[in-house]
């Protein structure tokens, strides 16, 4: 394969392709003994039929339109040695799953813009900033999750998400901008980032199917018409004093526009509330508590054999979060359920967390990968039966299995 590639003071970009027909591109780490460090601005625009792409670890950035259009291309795996992204891959519609490297720190405007088919991509925790309309459009995805490296969600940064049910917004996002989820209309749930003082107008315009939204106590001030248009809002939950009212030059003062069926919820003895808060009538209400976490402090997977642990607490925890998991294994934020299948025997600890509104509670769990087989008695006691001759490593025994003590060795 020809590519057409231009110098740097680095190495060699990318500027081109010679045969914009071809399925399959392998970019090599260097060319003619220089390495590839950079895709650059429209490097393989309108390369409809590519499917797939190979980016080395060489490359550090990809340019603006790199991948405009390329509509075949289905997925993408983003090296770690990239730190940047541009609107690399707007308009790429069948594209449905990204894995964005974790050096990458900007994701820049547009980058996934028109992306209709993206139903997974996971932000990591090296990225800092988020562009404008960077997932605009992306109607795949379903859920998302802003990591606490973040510190602001910029104007229409995911506007017209129209699948998005779940959003969670990082600790560190200090503010939403405008249109940041506006006529997101799938969205059910929102969880607002203890950091946020100011939220934007029409950021949540259209949300036709939000229900509740709880506000933290850093919100300051609300600006136009954040919650215009969702017709199935009924209760807004603030857990601070009364935020500041600011108009907007397009849209005036118009918080629940359209709204008609909202309540405005506050804690009794927080400061300047009324009987009205933006023309919605307000109401006190008892604040949750802290999450206490209740699931079991021990738990054994069996190695080649799928796992599951369910992370419960009190007091309607809105996300959770481990770390520490072994290789393989993943949480879900939203339901609080680890899962995967252990490949190597050991002892790991991993630090589980609840968290709402109110703060967050921590606990420590030890889990146990063992090779060992097990027997259940009928008195419901355990007891190590063997161990699988296929897998080697540590001989790992657990102090329980399935939630119940080992007590004896067969």
């Amino acid at each position: 394969m020809k590519f057409e590639t231009k110098k740097t003071d680095n190495g060699v970009e990318i500027i081109g392709v010679s045969i914009k027909q071809e399925t399959h591109l392998i970019i090599t780490d260097n060319i003619d003994g220089q390495p590839v460090t950079s895709i650059g601005d429209y490097a393989f625009e309108g390369c409809v039929g590519l499917t797939s792409i190979t980016i080395p670890n060489s490359v550090t950035s990809i340019g603006n339109s790199a991948f405009w259009g390329c509509t075949g291309l289905t997925n993408v795996t983003i090296p770690n040695s990239v730190t940047s992204i541009g609107s690399a891959f707007d308009g790429c519609t069948g594209l449905t799953n990204v894995t964005i490297g974790n050096s990458v720190t900007s994701i820049g405007d547009s980058a996934f813009w028109g992306c209709t088919g993206l139903t997974n991509v996971t932000i990591p925790n090296s990225v800092t900033s988020i562009g404008y309309y960077a997932f605009s459009f992306c109607t795949g995805l379903t859920s998302i999750t802003i990591p606490n490296s973040v510190t602001s969600i910029r104007d229409h940064t995911f506007y017209g998400c129209s699948g998005l049910t779940n959003v969670i917004i990082g600790t560190s996002v200090t503010s939403i901008g405008s249109f940041a989820f506006s006529d997101c209309t799938g969205l059910t749930n929102v969880i607002i980032g203890t950091s946020v003082t100011s939220i934007g107008t029409q950021s949540f315009q259209g949300c036709s199917r939000l229900i509740n939204v709880t506000i933290p106590s850093s919100v300051t001030s609300i600006t136009g018409s954040p919650f215009s248009s969702s017709s199935s809002l009924t209760g807004v939950y603030f857990n601070g004093d009364a935020p500041t009212l600011e108009y907007h030059s397009n849209g005036g003062l118009r918080v629940f526009n359209n709204s008609p069926n909202v309540t405005v919820y506050y804690i009794l003895g927080k400061k300047g509330w009324d009987t009205t808060f933006a023309g919605r009538p307000t109401a006190t209400f008892m604040p949750p508590k802290p999450p206490i976490i209740t699931s079991p402090s021990f738990a054994t997977a069996q190695i080649g054999l799928p796992f599951t642990y369910t992370i419960t607490a009190t007091n309607l925890p809105t996300t959770f979060a481990a770390t520490g998991l072994p290789p393989g294994f993943i949480l879900d934020p939203i339901t609080g359920v680890i899962s995967g299948i252990p490949t190597t025997p050991g002892n790991h600890t991993v630090v589980l967390s609840a968290s709402n509104a109110l703060g967050n509670a921590t606990e420590t769990l030890v889990l146990y990968l063992t090779n060992l087989k097990f027997h259940r008695s009928e008195n419901n006691t355990i007891s190590v039966s063997g161990i699988d001759p296929k897998v080697t490593g540590d001989l790992v025994i657990p102090p329980t299995f399935e939630g119940l003590p080992v007590t004896s060795i067969g």
